[in-house]
């Protein structure tokens, strides 16, 4: 199996570091998205991402990349206990093996968390992996519709992570992908920022890998960048293909580089499988006004000047009334679940405050904070931010459901919060 790739990563708009780490290398392609506070995401997903990288062929033999996986979350489990500021990190991973032991035309894909697989087949885009979220349980349980887990406060809150416990199951899936097609691992960051249409026409129209990578990565900055963004495609060339891939190709593992190529295997001259034109949209511009005469100098009188500055205050004072009177609007419509005398609260405003605008204290509930775990326990002391009272009590509902959950059945997935 021949194969050319591209990726990138970007922190997105919103975020002050990159959590996301990315590796491709030929042999293994994978995409992790770090959680767990300021350092431990990033520091969870680059030891994901190390450890894979030091993984030899002699390891992705079929059916041996969940051990190899189980290895990594050790790495993970035992750092953020060793650290006590790490405690709690935790990562998403997926990932793509080609096999090349025993069926060479064969991939495996495997996937912990919330990091997406899609394959292009045909100009169909497939979603390969599930999003191992609570809201992503409630889904696939017929409990909630697909309109509902669009918009639940709980929707990017995981049940599967490395590194949180010591033991970890994951998702396998074989796939036998045929020359032309297209295999994207992405975090979600990408995913929540793009519909699938805007994903498939993307890794339709450009037969570059590379440069449909940095096109995903700047489709999602234009839709909203709330998140880190890491996107790995991979293209399956056929054996009839004219271009050759090099004899080696020089390959690095890399986080938080925006753009960054982990492989350098450029086939010039290769011909896409499918043409589509590019969408274009004519822009029409209104004409410019002419701009007006410059008036001779005038001779302004101290009367002037005074109603100027009069004129200038009263502007100045209403900008400012009108600026406090939206954060005042704000605050009042904003809403988060935090903490209070050790209890689990619901407040009205903003965390920390708005400048004058301190928050309110509209509930506390009986759930004592201590009694989650440590996760939901960072969470709830940094502040869970909810639209309205109804969806911070859902957020309040979902934590006594899940706490009263996995006192009742042992061993039941930690339920964290993505990056």
């Amino acid at each position: 199996m021949r194969l050319r790739w591209g990726a990138a990563t970007d922190r997105g708009l919103r975020r002050s570091m990159n959590q996301d780490g990315m590796l491709a290398n030929g042999k293994i392609f994978a995409v992790a998205d770090g959680m767990g506070g300021h350092a431990g995401g990033e520091v969870a997903s680059k030891l994901a991402i190390d450890r894979l990288g030091e993984v030899e062929e002699i390891d992705l033999t079929p059916g041996q990349l969940p051990k190899v996986v189980e290895k990594v979350n050790r790495v993970i489990y035992e750092e953020a206990r060793r650290v006590p500021s790490l405690s709690g990190m935790g990562t998403t991973l997926t990932m793509m093996v080609p096999i090349t032991s025993s069926d060479p035309k064969r991939v495996e894909v495997l996937s912990v968390g919330d990091s997406r697989a899609y394959l292009l087949h045909d100009l169909d885009l497939i979603q390969v992996t599930e999003d191992h979220t609570y809201v992503g349980e409630l889904l696939r349980a017929g409990r909630i519709s697909e309109e509902d887990a669009s918009v639940h406060g709980a929707r990017h809150v995981l049940t599967r992570v490395l590194g949180v416990e010591p033991d970890i199951a994951v998702d396998l899936w074989e796939i036998d992908p045929h020359p032309g097609d297209v295999v994207l691992l992405c975090s979600d960051g990408l995913s929540n920022e793009l519909v699938e249409p805007q994903i498939r026409k993307v890794l339709i129209e450009n037969s570059d890998p590379q440069r449909a990578a940095d096109e995903l990565i700047a489709l999602a900055k234009a839709n909203g960048g709330s998140d880190n963004i890491t996107a790995v495609v991979v293209h399956v060339l056929g054996d009839d293909d004219a271009a050759q891939l090099p004899v080696s190709a020089r390959a690095a593992v890399a986080t938080g580089s925006a753009g960054a190529l982990l492989a350098e295997n450029s086939l010039e001259g290769s011909t896409p499988r499918v043409s589509v034109s590019s969408m274009t949209r004519k822009v029409e511009f209104s004409s410019i006004p002419t701009p007006l005469p410059r008036n001779s100098v005038q001779k302004t009188t101290l009367l002037l000047s005074l109603l100027r500055v009069l004129l200038f205050g009263f502007v100045l004072a209403a900008i400012l009334g009108i600026v406090a009177g939206a954060i005042d609007l704000y605050v009042k419509n904003s809403y988060y679940v935090g903490e209070s005398a050790g209890r689990v609260a619901i407040y009205q405003g903003r965390a920390g405050g708005i400048l004058w605008f301190n928050p309110k204290l509209v509930d506390t509930t009986k759930v004592d904070v201590a009694s989650l775990n440590p996760i939901r326990q960072a969470q709830v002391k940094a502040g869970v931010v909810e639209t309205s009272v109804k969806a911070a009590d859902s957020f309040v509902s979902n934590l006594i459901a899940e706490s009263q959950a996995q006192a009742q059945v042992p061993g039941t997935p930690t339920s964290t919060a993505g990056g």
